[in-house]
C-alpha cells in the first residue's frame, strides 16, 4: 500500500474465529518476518504488521519523522485491512510508537501491550554497552555480529542457545541505513510518550474518567478485577499531582512510603 507517497509493506494472518484483531508494532529497523515465530505460536489471533518506514521493505521517508507520523501510517494501515480498532502491541521502538498511537487514536485501541519497551526519551538504558550496539543497524546486515551480540541485546534463549540467533539472522531483511536512523531519531523532541488520552470507570465501562495528571490514561482492568475495585482510590494518590505526593486517603506519609501504604489501605 501506499502512504503520503511511500510504498508500505503489510501483512495480515486473519482467521475465521471474529475476535478482536491484534495490531504489532516491531521494534526498531526489524522486518515483518521476524514476527513470524511469535504469530505462529497463538493461531488462533487475527494479526495485523507492517515493515515501519525504512524498515524491511517499506520505504524510507525523505527527512526524519517524529512518532506521530508512524502513527498515521499504523492508522492508514487498519484502515486498509477494513479495521476500525483493534488490540495494539509494541515491542521495543514499537512500543513507544504504540504509545503514540494511543494518544493520537485512544477511540481505535481496545487494549494496550507494550513489552521491553520505553515511556520516551527520558529513558535509562540497562546497560550503554547495549545502546550503543543498537545505534547502528549493523547486527541486521551482519550475522556473525549479531551472533556475538544477541546475548547481549535480546536475552533469553539467545544467552544460552547460539542457534537461536542463528535462526532470528535468517528472518531478517535488512533495513534501510537512512531508514534506520530516521527511527532512532523519532523520539526525540517527544515528551514522555505514557499514554493519557481517556479512560474507563470500572464501575461504568461506558463512563470516562478523568485523571490528576491533567490528562486521561486508558484503565487495562477488567472492571470485575477485585483491584478494580480500589482502582480509582489507588491511583487518585499513587498519580496526584506533585504538591499532593506526601498524602494518601487524606493521611501523610514519607514519598518513599506512599505507594506500599496506599496498596495497603486499598486491602492489597
Amino acid at each position: 500500500m501506499s502512504v503520503n507517497g511511500l510504498a508500505v509493506r503489510t501483512a495480515r494472518r486473519a482467521n475465521s474465529s471474529g475476535g478482536t484483531p491484534l495490531v504489532i508494532f516491531n521494534g526498531i529497523g526489524a522486518a515483518l518476518e521476524m514476527l513470524q515465530p511469535f504469530i505462529d505460536a497463538v493461531p488462533d489471533l487475527d494479526v495485523i504488521t507492517f515493515d515501519a518506514p525504512g524498515a524491511g521493505r517499506s520505504a524510507a521517508p525523505s527527512l526524519p519523522w517524529r512518532f506521530s507520523h508512524y502513527a498515521e501510517v499504523a492508522a492508514r494501515v487498519m484502515d486498509d485491512y477494513g479495521v476500525t480498532a483493534a488490540n495494539v502491541a509494541g515491542m521495543s521502538w514499537g512500543g513507544a510508537l504504540a504509545q503514540q498511537f494511543v494518544r493520537q487514536y485512544p477511540e481505535r485501541v481496545n487494549r494496550l501491550i507494550l513489552g521491553v519497551t520505553t515511556p520516551g526519551h527520558i529513558m535509562v538504558p540497562g546497560k550503554l554497552s547495549a545502546l550503543i550496539h543498537m545505534a547502528h543497524p549493523r547486527r541486521y546486515v551482519d550475522p556473525d555480529y549479531l551472533k556475538r551480540v544477541a546475548p547481549m541485546l535480546y536475552g533469553g534463549k539467545m544467552r544460552t542457545n547460539r542457534l537461536s540467533a542463528s535462526e532470528y539472522a535468517e528472518l531478517m531483511t535488512p533495513p534501510s541505513q537512512l531508514g534506520y536512523y530516521y527511527q532512532a531519531l523519532a523520539g526525540f523532541g517527544q515528551p514522555a510518550l505514557a499514554p493519557q488520552n481517556r479512560a474507563t470507570d470500572p464501575g461504568n465501562p461506558g463512563r470516562r474518567r478523568p485523571d490528576r495528571t491533567g490528562g486521561q490514561r486508558p484503565d487495562t482492568r477488567r472492571p470485575d478485577s477485585p483491584r478494580a475495585a480500589h482502582d480509582g482510590r489507588v491511583r487518585s494518590s499513587l498519580h496526584a499531582d506533585p504538591r499532593q505526593r506526601g498524602r494518601c486517603g487524606g493521611r501523610a506519609f514519607s514519598r518513599g512510603a506512599v505507594r506500599r501504604r496506599c496498596l495497603s489501605a486499598a486491602g492489597f
